[in-house]
C-alpha cells in the first residue's frame, strides 16, 4: 500500500512576472521519499495581511499535470502572497513544501471608457471625453493622451490632475481617419489604453495631383502619370482623375480622359507637333483644382512603322512574326515586338522581345488557343519609331507541318517526320538546317564551329527524310515548312536536335621528357578535343614490355580488364597508373611515382625493363562506353636520359605560340660559357636544315594515307534504342570501333549506294574529287624497298610506291629482294588487312601476277576486281 504523504518538494522558487502573475519552479523529490509514482503537483497560493501574520481571502489551488514549473496568473497587483508545491499520487497530495513570500508589483490604472462627440462648427471639430479607470491601483495622477492621423506618427500630451476628463480639437483634415489613444497614470506608471477612431467629413479636393511626369512609349503613344494631391489638401478618399489632354492650337478642344489609376496613355499623335494636357483629383464631394498645364511636342521625323505585318501560329506555343523591314538610313538597329492577350493601350502592360536587325521572329511560351494582339517598332539609335497595325494570331496551328518529330537521331544522321498542316495543302515541303557549336578542343581552346544552312526539297508526299553527314554532338535548329502553290512564304515548324556523342577524335602520342632521380620517368601527355563529346575523365595506362603485348594496339587492352578487383595479376601484366577527372589531366606526369590517383596506383618502375604507355580519353555518357586511345609512346626505361636541370614544361597557352628559351646564367666568373653554348646551338641549325633537305627530297610526291596509328573507340552508341541489337560481326566491330577516315565518311547503306556514286558523278565527277581530296595525309612513313635499285623494275609508276610498314611480303627467293612485289595491305570494313592493293607491272615489265597469285595471301581468296582496261595517257591501259 502506497503512503499518501512524501518528503516535500525541494528548491521551490517564486518570481513575479508582472502586476497580477508570478512564475513557480521546483525540483522533485528524491527517489527513495517518493512513495509511489507522482501523477502530477498541486500549487497553493494564500493572499499574506499587510503585516506579514495571518492570511485574506480564499486559498488558491492550481493543477500542474506535467512539468517542473508553471505560471501563475490572476494575483492582484501589489499583493504578497504564500507559495506551497505539493506532488501527487494515486493516493492524494503528499506533503507541502515549506512556504515561501512573494510579492506582486503594483499595478497600473484600468482602461478608461472613452466617447467622441462631433461638434456643430463650420471647420471640423470633436471633442473627446472619457471616465475616470475603475481601478487605478494607488492614486490617480492624470491622463497621457496620444492622437493623430491613423497609421502616422502621433501626437502626444500629458494631462495633469485626474479631474481633467475632456478635451477638444479643431481645424481636423477632411475626408481622414483619425486615432485617439488615452491612458491613466499612477505611481507606478501608465496604465492600459483606451482607443477610438474617427473619420472625419470629406470635402472636395482643394490641391491638384503632384509628381506630374511624361515619357514617350513610342514617339506617337504618350504615357502620363501623377500621384495624388498632398494628404493636407486631399479632404477625403480620391475616387477618381480627370485629363484633359489636346494640341495646342486646338485652345482647350481635345480629349477627356477619366480613370481610377495613376495614369494614361494617349496613341496616334503626329509628328512635330505640340500637345497640352493637365490633371485634377475627384472625391465624393466634387471635383479638385487642375494642375498647371503642361506641354508636350512630338519628334520632327517620327520614324517609319513596321508594315506588313503577319504572324502563323507554328505550334501550339510558339508564334513566327515577320515584316516588312524599314529603311534603315544609318540608324535602325533592330526591332521591338510587343505582344499581349489583352489589347491595352498602355504598352507596359504587353510583353516585349527585344531583337536585333532581321525581319522575322519566334514568339515563345505561348498559351495553347489563346488569341494574341501583335505590333512591332523599329529601334533607332534615338530610341523607339512608330508602331505598326496591330494584328491577332490565334495559337493553333494549322499553315505548318504537324507532329515534327526527330528519330533514330544517331552521331551522323537523323530521321525527321511529320504529319500534313491541317488547313494548307502544300506542294512541297521544305527542310533546312544549321547550327553552332563551341568546345574545347585538344589544345584547350574554345572553338567555335559554324554549321552552315543546307536545304533539302521534297515531294508534296513525303511524310519523312533521313539526313546524313551530320556532326557527332551538335545541336541542328531544323526547319520543316509547307510551300503552298503560290510559293508564297509560310514559316516552318521548328524543333533542336542533338546528335549522339561520339569517341574524340585521334590523340598524339604521349612523349618522354626525361627520367628524375633515377626511380621517375617524367612524360608529357596529351588532350583530347572535346568537339564530338566532353570528356569525363582520362586513364593513363602502362603497358611492361611483353612478347604477349607486343603486336598489339592501344585499343585491344579494355579497360575493363585493368580496374582494381578484376585485373589478373600477372608479370608485365598492363595497369592503370593514374586516373584524371574531365580536364584535369596535367601537361607532364612523374611515372613510377608511387602515389595513388583516383583509386589506381603509380607503381613503381622496374630498372631494366622497358615500357610503352598511351592515354584513354573517355567521354562523358551514362556507360562509359566511348573512348579514344592515344598511339603508343616509344618505349621507357630507367636507363634513359635525364630530364633537363629547371622548372618542367607547362602546357602551351592557348593563342600564343610555344617558343621554349635557353636560359643561360651570366656570370662574370665564367667567361667561356658562350664557346661552350655557341657550337651546340650552331651545330643543331645544321643537323636540322639537312633533316628538312631530306624530307623534302623524300615527298617528292604528296602521298595519302590514314593515320593508322590512331585508335579509336564507338562511332555510334550501341545502346541507342534505334532497334534490336546487332549480330552481324561486321556491325558489332563497326558499333565498337572507329577510325579517323569513318568520322568523316559515315557508312551509306546499300539502298542508297546507285544514288550515292550518281552524286558524286554528277558536274564531271566533281564529288569524287572532292572525295579524294578530302583523305587527310597521314605520318611520314617510308618506302625505302621501292627504291632499291633490284626493286625499281617492278614499280610501274616511279612516284607510286609501296610503303614499308604495310607492303606485303613475299616468300623470301634466293635473289636480293625477290621478297618484293609493289602491293599494300589495306584495312577493310572494321576488318585489319582485310584486302590488298596490287598496281600491276606493263606486260613488257614482267609478271608480278604470278608471283601475287603464289603468295600464301591467294590460299583463300573470297572476291577479286580488277580495273581493266583503263585510260592511261594516251594510251589503253591493262
Amino acid at each position: 500500500m502506497d503512503c499518501v504523504l512524501m518528503q516535500m518538494q525541494r528548491d521551490v522558487k517564486a518570481i513575479p512576472l508582472n502586476s497580477t502573475s508570478i512564475h513557480v519552479s521546483w525540483k522533485p523529490p528524491v527517489e527513495k521519499d517518493r512513495n509511489g509514482i507522482i501523477r502530477g503537483y498541486h500549487i497553493h497560493i494564500q493572499e499574506l495581511k499587510e503585516e506579514g501574520k495571518g492570511f485574506l481571502n480564499e486559498p488558491l489551488k492550481f493543477d500542474v499535470v506535467e512539468g517542473l514549473e508553471y505560471n501563475v496568473t490572476g494575483l492582484q497587483p501589489d499583493t504578497r502572497y504564500s507559495v506551497q508545491v505539493a506532488a501527487l499520487t494515486r493516493k492524494g497530495d503528499g506533503d507541502r513544501s515549506l512556504p515561501i513570500n512573494v510579492k506582486t508589483p503594483g499595478g497600473v490604472p484600468t482602461r478608461p471608457v472613452v466617447n467622441l462627440k462631433a461638434l456643430r462648427d463650420p471647420t471640423v471639430s470633436i471633442e473627446l471625453e472619457w471616465e475616470r479607470p475603475k481601478q487605478t491601483y494607488g492614486e490617480l495622477r492624470g491622463y497621457r493622451l496620444r492622437w493623430g492621423v491613423k497609421d502616422n506618427i502621433l501626437n502626444e500630451e500629458v494631462i495633469q490632475g485626474a479631474h481633467v476628463n475632456t478635451k477638444r480639437f479643431n481645424d481636423l483634415e477632411r475626408g481622414v481617419e483619425y486615432e485617439f489613444r488615452i491612458a491613466g497614470m499612477n505611481h507606478i506608471g501608465i496604465g492600459q489604453e483606451a482607443v477610438k477612431y474617427y473619420t472625419t467629413p470629406e470635402g472636395a479636393p482643394n490641391g491638384p495631383p503632384t509628381n506630374i511626369t511624361v515619357r514617350f512609349q513610342t514617339p506617337d503613344i504618350v504615357c502620363i502619370s501623377w500621384d495624388p494631391p498632398h494628404r493636407e489638401t486631399r479632404n477625403g478618399q480620391i475616387s477618381r482623375y480627370d485629363v484633359q489632354f489636346h494640341k495646342k492650337i486646338d485652345h482647350g478642344l481635345g480629349t477627356e480622359r477619366n480613370t481610377t489609376g495613376y495614369k494614361v496613355v494617349f496613341t496616334g499623335l503626329e509628328e512635330n507637333t505640340e500637345y497640352v494636357f493637365r490633371v485634377r483629383a475627384y472625391t465624393r464631394q466634387g471635383a479638385g483644382p487642375f494642375s498647371e498645364k503642361v506641354i508636350v511636342e512630338t519628334e520632327r521625323d517620327m520614324g517609319r512603322a513596321p508594315m506588313s505585318v503577319q504572324a502563323v501560329a507554328t505550334s501550339e506555343q510558339t508564334v513566327e512574326v515577320w515584316w516588312e523591314p524599314v529603311p534603315s538610313r544609318g540608324r535602325l538597329i533592330g526591332y521591338q515586338i510587343f505582344y499581349t492577350m489583352t489589347a491595352v493601350e498602355d504598352l507596359d502592360e504587353w510583353q516585349t522581345k527585344v531583337l536585333g536587325l532581321t525581319e522575322s521572329a519566334d514568339l515563345i511560351n505561348l498559351e495553347k488557343y489563346a488569341q494574341y494582339a501583335i505590333a512591332i517598332a523599329a529601334r533607332f539609335k534615338s530610341g523607339l519609331g512608330r508602331l505598326s497595325e496591330k494584328v491577332t494570331v490565334k495559337v493553333k496551328p494549322e499553315d505548318v507541318p504537324l507532329n515534327l518529330r526527330a528519330q533514330d537521331v544517331s552521331t551522323h544522321s537523323m530521321t525527321l517526320s511529320w504529319s500534313p498542316p491541317i488547313r494548307l495543302n502544300p506542294t512541297s515541303y521544305k527542310i533546312s538546317f544549321d547550327a553552332i557549336k563551341e568546345f574545347v578542343d585538344s589544345q584547350g581552346i574554345t572553338q567555335t564551329q559554324i554549321v552552315p544552312k543546307r536545304e533539302i526539297i521534297l515531294k508534296h508526299h513525303v511524310k519523312s527524310h533521313t539526313i546524313n553527314e551530320l556532326s557527332p554532338f551538335t545541336t541542328y535548329s531544323v526547319n520543316v515548312s509547307a510551300i503552298p502553290a503560290d510559293y508564297s512564304y509560310k514559316p516552318p515548324t521548328k524543333i533542336t536536335v542533338t546528335t549522339q556523342m561520339a569517341a574524340p577524335q585521334p590523340m598524339v602520342k604521349p612523349d618522354f621528357y626525361g627520367v628524375v632521380n633515377g626511380e621517375e620517368i617524367q612524360v608529357i601527355l596529351p588532350q583530347a578535343s572535346e568537339e564530338y563529346g566532353p570528356i569525363s575523365h582520362y586513364y593513363l595506362i602502362v603497358v611492361p614490355e611483353d612478347k604477349s603485348n607486343l603486336h598489339k594496339n592501344p585499343d585491344q587492352f579494355l579497360t575493363e580488364d585493368m580496374l582494381p578487383g578484376r585485373r589478373i595479376e600477372r608479370t608485365n601484366a598492363p595497369y592503370i597508373a593514374a586516373k584524371f577527372p574531365q580536364r584535369n589531366i596535367p601537361y607532364t606526369f612523374h611515372l613510377g611515382s608511387g602515389e595513388i590517383y583516383h583509386n589506381f596506383t603509380n607503381k613503381k618502375l622496374e630498372r631494366g625493363k622497358r615500357y610503352r604507355i598511351f592515354v584513354r580519353a573517355v567521354v562523358d555518357t551514362p556507360q562509359k562506353h566511348l573512348y579514344t586511345s592515344s598511339p603508343f609512346s616509344e618505349f621507357l626505361a630507367l636507363d634513359m636520359r635525364e630530364a633537363p636541370p629547371g622548372e618542367p614544361p607547362n602546357r602551351p597557352l592557348p593563342n600564343i605560340p610555344f617558343d621554349p628559351e635557353v636560359s643561360v646564367n651570366k656570370n662574370s666568373n665564367e667567361p667561356g660559357m658562350f664557346w661552350v653554348v655557341g657550337p651546340i646551338i650552331a651545330a643543331l641549325l645544321i643537323c636540322f636544315i639537312f633533316v628538312v633537305i631530306y624530307f623534302v627530297k623524300r615527298r617528292r610526291q604528296s602521298c595519302k594515307t590514314p593515320d593508322q596509328a590512331a585508335v579509336t573507340r564507338p562511332l555510334m552508341a550501341a545502346d541507342l534504342g534505334a532497334g534490336p541489337a546487332p549480330s552481324d560481326p561486321v556491325d558489332m566491330r563497326r558499333l565498337n570501333f572507329q577510325t579517323p577516315g569513318m568520322i568523316s565518311h559515315p557508312p551509306i547503306p546499300i539502298t542508297e549506294f546507285a544514288n550515292h556514286i550518281e552524286r558524286l558523278k554528277a558536274s564531271d565527277n566533281l564529288k569524287f574529287s572532292q572525295e579524294y581530296e578530302s583523305i587527310e595525309p597521314g605520318q611520314q612513313f617510308t618506302w625505302d624497298h621501292s627504291n632499291l635499285e633490284v626493286n625499281k623494275s617492278k614499280n610501274r609508276y616511279a612516284n607510286v610506291t609501296a610503303y614499308d610498314h604495310s607492303r606485303v611480303i613475299l616468300q623470301t627467293m634466293d635473289s636480293q629482294g625477290s621478297d618484293y612485289i609493289n602491293a599494300n595491305y589495306c584495312d577493310g570494313y572494321r576488318k585489319h588487312n582485310a584486302y590488298t592493293g596490287l598496281l600491276m607491272e606493263k606486260p613488257e615489265l614482267g609478271s608480278q601476277a604470278s608471283l601475287f597469285q603464289a603468295s600464301p595471301l591467294m590460299e583463300k581468296p573470297e572476291l577479286g576486281s580488277q580495273a581493266s582496261p583503263l585510260m592511261e595517257k594516251p594510251e589503253l591501259g591493262s
